[in-house]
């Protein structure tokens, strides 16, 4: 397997019992990797490997995911995008089910769901690609047109059928794949979907610390690096949801990349 580049001079170590960086209150550790190793832990994690696009992916991207673009080394996860001439291939972790009903990845058993109120955290470095750190549901999907378009009647959708939550998405189709955005998704993906998104990196490829606080019955709250950068109220899930760890080509545009990741940690309210 390839080598990671590794925490080199960026290396931390984890403390025995760590806390959330910059949100306040009493939290009780639900959830944590520190891709210490030398493999994927598989009692958390799914490592995709499906052999064609997954049929969530609007057509045109033009990449699969492949087990060999995800490791560990050094301490760190590794999620690589790389072109074989005929598509691309990526790296991705789902923490349960994962795709949509035809996707074998949907068949997978559940390892972890993030919960309406907890507060998961991760340690992040861009490098090239579609990359993200994510949070969906199945049902979020569901393309049925709705009679009721109104904001309460969305509130209420999302509470039952879940809303993808970006809590850090490389965006390429900005000018460069180390821009980064906090986006939220609702209402399925077809003619009733809606959306918010709001950039919180420029062209940058240093590692940073990214919270999110899933405020039960409110919102969302987004923590970059300790400082509060978003708050979004607009919709919020009510359902748990998997937990994604992925590389990408957004449109086929993107033929190399290297994204790491240092750890997960997610926390419940004490």
């Amino acid at each position: 397997m390839p080598s990671g580049l590794g925490r080199g001079l960026c290396r931390v170590t984890a403390p025995p019992s760590p806390s959330p960086l910059g949100v306040a209150g009493r939290w009780n550790l639900a959830f944590r990797d520190e891709f210490d190793g030398t493999v994927i832990d598989s009692t958390k994690w799914h490592v995709l490997d499906v052999a064609t696009t997954p049929p969530w992916v609007a057509s045109g991207h033009n990449f699969h995911f492949d087990a060999s673009d995800a490791w560990v080394s050094d301490s760190i996860l590794n999620l690589r995008l790389r072109d074989i001439g005929t598509d691309k291939r990526a790296g991705c972790l789902a923490s349960a089910h994962y795709g949509s009903t035809d996707d074998p990845g949907a068949i997978m058993p559940d390892l972890f769901l993030m919960q309406p109120g907890q507060f998961i955290e991760a340690r992040i470095k861009l490098g090239g690609g579609w990359f993200a750190f994510w949070c969906m549901s199945l049902l979020t999907g569901n393309d049925t047109p709705y009679a009721d378009t109104s904001l309460s009647a969305q509130k209420a959708r999302a509470l039952t059928y879940g809303v993808e939550h970006d809590i850090l998405e490389a965006t390429p189709w900005s000018g460069s794949a180390n821009n980064a955005q906090v986006a939220y998704h609702w209402d399925g993906y077809g003619a009733e979907h809606q959306h918010s998104e709001q950039q919180i990196l420029s062209n940058d490829t240093g590692w940073h610390t990214v919270g999110h606080h899933w405020k039960e019955g409110v919102g969302y709250d987004l923590w970059l690096d300790g400082v509060l950068v978003n708050s979004f109220t607009t919709v919020v899930s009510g359902i748990p949801q998997t937990l994604v760890l992925n590389n990408a080509s957004y449109l086929g545009g993107q033929t190399s990349g290297l994204a790491q990741v240092d750890y997960v940690r997610c926390w419940s309210p004490g």
